[in-house]
């Protein structure tokens, strides 16, 4: 992409926002308020746009951030480097774990991003679509192999292996347009491994305890359509709702 000013001036914006602290709000608003303020003037700058993106992530407003991501991916063939690298992450970010996919083969076949931040957002989408299988085709990574495959291994023994996708895709939908970004652990409790995932969300404190709720509710009605025990799900996929001012729990394996 040719340089400007305004798209270099929203690069150090960009910057600014990704290394504030999340108790820093008032800051963040006001990176906020001059990225908005720079979108306004240059609708057409991808990299304003991106960086714009980042911000209403940053500030939980998935409402608005939706439809600019679903504006960047139209014209995503124009994205180059960097921008390309961010906005695979900020899908994953919102959901859109099949776009970030492609922005990820993408990726690997140019060798324009780190293969473990790479490898971490790949691991996410894999979890948040329920593909076992490419989960334990990322199982090589060093210091992981051990944890994926004991997953991999308990969803087999408890027969959940045939409705792992469709857990993570109810979870998906209930969530879908009120959250601004998620994360995934895998830990061992008593002995068995368990998923994580933690989305992080604007909404208050019973918001997110009645959409922890309703996810419950939808994925306990699956289950007992299909004749199973939900509560062998519960103990091992589990979804937490969080402030998004949060600390950040990246892939974290223990």
């Amino acid at each position: 992409m040719v340089s400007s000013q305004p798209a270099e001036k929203a690069l150090g914006l960009y910057n600014e926002l990704i290394h504030k602290s999340a108790e820093d709000q008032v800051g963040i608003r006001q990176l906020e308020w001059q990225l908005r303020a720079m979108r306004k003037s240059q609708p057409t700058d991808l990299r304003i746009a991106v960086a714009f993106l980042q911000a209403l992530l940053t500030t939980a407003n998935p409402s608005e951030a939706i439809p600019l991501a679903d504006w960047v991916w139209s014209i995503r063939h124009t994205l180059e480097g960097e921008v390309k690298y961010t906005f695979m992450t900020q899908l994953s970010a919102l959901g859109y774990f099949e776009r970030s996919d492609e922005l990820i083969s993408q990726l690997m076949e140019s060798g324009t991003a780190p293969p473990q931040a790479i490898w971490t957002v790949a691991f996410q989408n894999a979890v948040g679509l329920g593909d076992l299988a490419r989960m334990n085709e990322l199982a090589n990574n060093p210091g992981v192999t051990e944890e994926i495959a004991s997953f991999s291994i308990w969803l087999k023994e408890m027969a959940l292996e045939r409705h792992f996708a469709a857990h993570q895709r109810i979870t998906s939908d209930q969530v879908w347009g009120q959250i601004s970004g998620r994360d995934v652990s895998i830990v061992f409790a008593d002995g068995a491994p368990q998923l994580s995932t933690y989305l992080y969300s604007g909404l208050g404190r019973q918001s997110r305890h009645d959409l922890e709720e309703a996810i419950d509710l939808k994925l306990e009605e699956y289950y007992s359509k299909h004749d199973f025990d939900w509560t062998i799900a519960s103990e091992g996929l589990i979804a937490v709702v969080l402030p998004h001012t949060a600390t950040p729990k990246s892939v974290i394996f223990s």
